[in-house]
């Protein structure tokens, strides 16, 4: 695929294996991805680097993900989040949507799920919305 090098990805997710399925999927096409554990490491490379996504567990040792959500959505509002999550609760993902998350994935989820969500949401950002 040509092009998405240009974008680059925050996987904030704890569990290593996880992480490092999302961060080899996405480099492999292309993607320069970051990886966080915390959402306090996430704030932290948010703060200092620009993301064009960000793709955020809901279960994070020191910070509920709906939380870092609301976080992320004050404070950069113009970053997609994809909230990736071991739960499938529609009522969890409802109110994940409704609290500004670009979309809801389940793990655990095959690699082509991963990048066309990635694919379609950063479709849909605007041109030029850094943070």
């Amino acid at each position: 695929m040509a092009g998405p090098a240009r974008h680059s990805v925050l996987v904030v997710e704890d569990q290593v294996a996880v992480a490092e399925f999302m961060h080899d999927a996405l480099t492999d096409i292309g993607y320069a991805v970051a990886l966080a554990a915390t959402a306090a490491e996430a704030l932290a490379r948010l703060g200092s680097e620009d993301f064009d996504l960000v793709l955020l567990d809901l279960n994070l040792p020191d910070l509920p993900g709906l939380e870092l959500l609301d976080r992320l959505r004050a404070q950069w509002p113009k970053v997609p989040v994809v909230i990736i999550s071991g739960t499938e609760d529609p009522i969890l993902a409802q109110a994940a949507l409704a609290r500004g998350a670009a979309d809801y994935v389940t793990k655990p989820f095959p690699l082509d799920r991963l990048r066309d969500v990635v694919e379609v949401v950063l479709a849909r950002r605007p041109e030029g919305g850094g943070q």
